[in-house]
């Protein structure tokens, strides 16, 4: 597919796992296990097999390599401002508002909204995620055109 390819290969787009997976670990292991962002953590970490029944850890995870691909790097980046916002500030709507602006915003996820829409079936629906703020609406219409758009409305 061309977007592992504009991501540089499967090599770069597992790094985008890797380094999601070193953030949660720990974020987890920081914060007092009873808060919202903990248990999210923590089902997270079960799921790809890193805390046992007791909810240790069963491995010890490693910084992950430095990715090379652009789109890649802007993810890593946007990880690392999260991380920095959890270590200043207490989390509060309005930081997770802006946080969530700017990762709609990211490069990468356009490009992965981008070419859902152009290899779908005219006629596609989709399901916008926050739909209030029709970010992923705005953009399409620039990238793909007004044209696809209204033929996809038919």
């Amino acid at each position: 597919m061309w977007l592992i390819d504009a991501f540089g290969g499967r090599r770069e787009v597992n790094k985008i796992r890797q380094w999601g997976v070193w953030y949660g670990v720990k974020w987890w292991q920081k914060k007092d296990k009873k808060t919202p962002l903990a248990r999210a953590l923590t089902i997270g970490l079960i799921s790809v097999g890193l805390l046992d029944r007791e909810l240790r850890l069963k491995k010890n995870v490693e910084r992950p390599e430095a990715p090379l691909n652009n789109y890649v790097a802007e993810h890593v980046e946007f990880l690392e401002i999260v991380d920095k916002s959890l270590e200043v500030i207490e989390m509060d709507r309005n930081s997770v508002e802006i946080l969530s602006s700017g990762l709609q915003l990211q490069k990468w996820r356009l490009q992965v909204a981008k070419a859902l829409v152009e290899s779908s079936p005219v006629g596609g629906v989709f399901l916008e995620p926050l739909a209030g703020d029709g970010v992923l609406s705005a953009v399409m219409t620039q990238e793909i055109g007004i044209k696809k758009l209204h033929k996809l409305r038919r």
